[in-house]
């Protein structure tokens, strides 16, 4: 996956050597240079071979650091393949988006409740789901069979 400066690969351990070391040649070839000291590799272990040793990846004479976790493009992504994390760290940031907006909008009484429910959809909604492209459909329909259950 790219995205502007940041990229996630995922191969094995020849393969992403092989891949790293093009990055590099290229990136040097048009006068760019490779982070290397933010580059990091995450290891994903079968559950069947706990014992697996982690790679050993070398970029420019530097072996590249092994984490058990990190972020790209905000989603929490860790060596486990758990997603407990990011899914708490989503519902926090979605209750404080949601207690932000507590004296601005909740509070105020002028406001129609289907005001109400559209910033929450736009603002508070969008906060919870970010980075679940693929759950995003159902979050929306379970969204929608609650809240028309709420306004019927």
């Amino acid at each position: 996956m790219l995205f502007a400066d940041d990229a996630a690969v995922c191969a094995t351990e020849e393969e992403l050597q092989v891949i790293l070391n093009t990055f590099f040649q290229v990136f040097k070839q048009y006068g760019l240079q490779m982070a290397i000291k933010k580059t990091e590799v995450l290891f994903q272990r079968p559950t069947s071979e706990p014992d697996i040793p982690d790679p050993v990846i070398v970029v420019d004479n530097n072996q590249l650091r092994v984490v058990e976790q990190y972020k790209y493009l905000g989603s929490l992504i860790k060596n486990n393949s758990s997603i407990n994390t990011e899914i708490s760290s989503r519902c926090q940031k979605a209750v404080g988006s949601f207690n932000k907006l507590y004296q601005r909008v909740w509070k105020k009484k002028h406001l129609k409740l289907k005001t109400k429910i559209q910033i929450h959809r736009t603002v508070v909604f969008p906060t919870l789901t970010y980075g679940c492209e693929k759950a995003v459909g159902s979050f929306n329909k379970l969204y929608q069979r609650e809240s028309g259950r709420r306004n019927t």
